[in-house]
């Protein structure tokens, strides 16, 4: 049993602060948000890959819709660039890109949902696997 968030744009806090993030180097976007916390969410691509480690008999994969909560615009910038590793993403590209991406990301999270008492949509997977039994 384990779960993985959904795709980023059904993770709404997410989405628009690594939008508002990648804003700042058009030609370059940190897309670590994409890449590692929100990028392995296809159902079938998890299937098979369960079947190819041997859990051939029940895979269930199962969505979980539910609602992030904040209490400030603020809060969420900070959470996600200095909070993660996205964080590493930014401080290597110049000491002022972690300052310059939380206050873009907070703005854009302002616009989006309000300065004050937040609530965005969240979705993740929570998949369940049996293994064959070892006598088989």
């Amino acid at each position: 049993m384990f779960n993985v968030w959904d795709r980023i744009e059904h993770n709404e806090f997410a989405h628009v602060v690594s939008s508002a993030v990648a804003d700042l180097s058009p030609a370059d976007p940190p897309m670590f948000m994409e890449r590692i916390p929100h990028g392995y969410y296809a159902s079938e691509v998890i299937r098979a890959d369960l079947r190819a480690a041997g859990y051939d008999s029940v895979i269930d994969v199962h969505e979980v819709e539910a609602r992030s909560r904040a209490a400030t615009s603020e809060a969420v910038a900070t959470a996600y660039c200095y909070g993660t590793p996205m964080r590493n993403f930014l401080e290597a590209r110049g000491a002022d890109q972690l300052a310059a991406a939380a206050a873009a990301a907070e703005t854009a999270v302002a616009r989006a949902f309000g300065s004050i008492d937040l609530d965005a949509r969240i979705n993740a997977f929570v998949v369940v696997a049996c293994a064959p039994h070892p006598s088989a």
